[in-house]
């Protein structure tokens, strides 16, 4: 490689490399969320500084990406990894970091390690309006079961950052993710949890309602509605961004079905990203995402070479 991170390169021979596996990969989706970060690390951490093959040279990548002015994020950095059988896990990290990348920006790599795993399993509590019960101990057991932490001081934590909020409504208390709307699209969007105007401004639900036009969104408790944003298509429903000719028949006949082959991509992507512990809601949106970036074939590609590293590491685990 050459460019601007020359001098690290050549001094990568120099220094203590790290020796904490679990903190280079913290780092590294730390970088997909934020690739803001990229240039700063750059005079601080050498390709060779990992301790993981793997890792150092996924770094280099984003070096040299960077560099050239490009974005960087699990797609594009599969082709040149697949083959490498670390690729799978290393695919997931980074996934999961992506799916929290657009609402906390800065903010989420200063928290401390638990209270990002806590933020990010608080995604999956969320209802489709962005809102989940404030339970430290029903939170913790779902979340961070086998860990030594107080649920109660990390959610103290995340709302003083500003990633979550908390409320009360009818003496029963909530919680909010700051900007959920904005980057979340259900179909048919439930809400379970009561919200405030307060809070549904702190959601984003009026930026969702402008972007995807305005559908109604159903209560589970049967007291009313209000509108919100529309999600990606799901089922057979052609999406709204397709031109004509974007499907085609199988089989014999000109009455055999349409295979719609951005869904089929959809589908795959979902269904990897939640084998690897997604929720199905967050799934959809990064998955949309990389296709919107990437295209469906690049998306397809990364997502089938971090499938079938799963899957033969999985057999030849059993």
């Amino acid at each position: 490689m050459s460019g601007m991170f020359d001098p690290q390169f050549a001094a990568s021979e120099q220094g203590n490399p790290l020796s904490n596996p679990e903190a280079e990969l913290g780092l590294l989706g730390d970088l997909i969320a934020n690739n803001a970060l990229i240039d700063l690390c750059a005079d601080r951490c050498r390709p060779n500084d990992f301790s993981v093959p793997l890792y150092g040279q996924v770094y280099a990548r984003m070096l040299e990406r960077t560099a050239s002015g490009a974005a960087v994020d699990a797609v594009m950095l599969a082709p040149h990894f697949a083959n490498d059988e670390g690729w799978a896990r290393l695919f997931q990290v980074l996934s999961a970091a992506a799916l929290n990348a657009g609402p906390v920006e800065r903010t989420f790599v200063s928290l401390t390690p638990f209270a990002r795993l806590l933020f990010m399993g608080l995604w999956g509590e969320c209802d489709d309006m962005g809102s989940f019960e404030w339970s430290p101990l029903k939170l913790k057991m779902r979340i961070l079961p086998a860990d030594g932490v107080d649920a109660g001081d990390l959610l103290d934590e995340l709302a003083k950052a500003g990633c979550i909020m908390r409320y009360e409504v009818a003496g029963r208390t909530y919680g909010a993710v700051r900007n959920f709307c904005q980057f979340q699209r259900p179909k048919k969007p439930n809400s379970v949890y009561p919200q405030t105007e307060a809070v549904r401004n702190w959601v984003g639900t009026e930026e969702r309602s402008k972007r995807d036009g305005s559908e109604q969104v159903r209560n589970s408790g049967g007291s009313g509605s209000e509108p919100v944003g529309n999600q990606l298509p799901t089922g057979g429903e052609k999406p709204r961004q397709m031109e004509d000719g974007d499907t085609f028949p199988i089989g014999k006949g000109a009455a055999a079905p349409p295979v719609d082959l951005r869904k089929v991509v959809f589908d795959e992507g979902v269904k990897l990203l939640t084998q690897s512990g997604q929720s199905a809601r967050a799934a959809r949106g990064l998955v949309a995402k990389w296709c919107k970036a990437h295209g469906e074939g690049a998306t397809r590609e990364a997502l089938v070479s971090a499938g079938g590293r799963r899957r033969q590491s999985t057999s030849a685990s059993a």
